[in-house]
């Protein structure tokens, strides 16, 4: 067994997205320490972060076709006998790597990293169980585990939350004393609550004129887009709400804001949250995830179990009281804690080590 393994990562796209991050995390973090690291993609998308991703890193762009593509078997074994091992992200791609080793008599070892919760029908449920007995798997949060043991009759799950690389702020800019600025950092579709954000301002600036707020994050869903404009339009809410959609490393500009926000009630990181503690910027969000799970003990005021508009109003105006320089301070040796890079190699090394004797 080689102590630096080679490492092909599998994904159907590089789209803007929370799996797609830790893919481009873990390669970039790899290759960075001396593993031969490849990236296989299915499909290529308007919107990408391929620019993240450390230019000498390999990168293969294999056009599936369709779901069950047989025709590519041989294409596909060419690419991964060149790695010790198969880094696969999602349900989905699992099933049609499993389905392509069924051609091969060597198959390599298979890794399957789980991102998020799925509605499964019966047979892609019966397919997922069967590749997952073929694979070792890694959760990114308890609940993906513990399902995964119950529902998929996994053995022996290996939890791995995420983390992100910290990168340097911006210089950033003089903040002005009568203006409050609130991020969101999401991408807009239905499932992130954009709407119930919205609404939530809304009766925000009610109570006070100086908040304002930016949503930085890529369109997922047109319709529900303009349904969002919309309602700022007929709210007067324009001029204190702007929608950035271009911004490539948002890590760089959270400390143009006072106070971040995350609204969506399922997830099972969120990635955006770390990067508020990466860079030491408070924040109110819906508690959910595996960061929630692990700092709700110690950062208690940051999270909100409820969808009443009142209580989220009411905590963001208490937290405003508390934010200073000794709790961004306190977040960002938090971050350096419980989300070390080092450390997250570590544990990744270690999984794949001790699968791979």
């Amino acid at each position: 067994m080689s102590l630096k393994p080679s490492i092909l990562h599998i994904i159907d796209s590089l789209n803007h997205g929370g799996a797609e991050k830790v893919t481009i995390t873990l390669a970039n973090l790899f290759f960075k320490k001396g593993h031969e690291v490849g990236i296989l993609y299915f499909f290529d998308t308007e919107q990408n972060i391929i620019h993240e991703l450390n230019p000498e890193i390999k990168i293969f762009k294999f056009n599936r076709g369709w779901k069950y593509n047989i025709f590519k078997k041989n294409n596909f074994q060419q690419i991964t006998k060149q790695y010790d091992l198969i880094h696969v992200h999602m349900k989905h791609n699992l099933r049609y790597v499993w389905f392509l080793n069924l051609f091969r008599n060597e198959i390599p070892k298979i890794f399957f990293q789980d991102h998020g919760f799925s509605n499964l029908n019966y047979f892609d449920l019966k397919i997922t169980r069967v590749a997952l007995s073929k694979a070792v798997y890694i959760g990114v949060n308890d609940i993906l585990c513990k399902t995964a043991s119950q529902y998929f009759k996994v053995k022996n799950p290996y939890l791995l939350p995420n983390t992100i690389d910290q990168v340097s702020p911006k210089e950033k800019n003089k903040k002005e004393r009568n203006k409050f600025k609130l991020v969101l950092v999401s991408n807009i579709h239905k499932r992130k609550n954009i709407l119930f954000a919205l609404k939530y301002f809304f009766h925000l600036i009610k109570i006070d004129k100086s908040y304002e707020l930016n949503i930085i994050g890529k369109i997922r869903d047109e319709k529900y887009y303009q349904n969002c404009k919309s309602y700022c339009k007929n709210k007067g809410l324009v001029q204190k709400i702007k929608f950035i959609h271009d911004q490539k490393n948002v890590q760089q500009l959270l400390l143009d804001y006072d106070m971040g926000l995350h609204f969506s009630s399922l997830e099972t990181g969120p990635i955006v949250l770390i990067e508020y503690f990466a860079q030491g910027l408070p924040f109110l969000s819906y508690g959910t995830g595996q960061v929630y799970m692990d700092s709700k003990k110690l950062f208690s005021k940051f999270f909100i179990r409820s969808c009443k508009i009142e209580k989220w109003v009411k905590r963001t105006m208490k937290l405003r009281t508390q934010i200073g320089s000794e709790l961004s301070h306190e977040m960002k040796n938090y971050f350096q804690y419980q989300f070390s890079i080092e450390k997250y190699y570590e544990n990744c090394l270690n999984i794949y080590q001790k699968n791979l004797i």
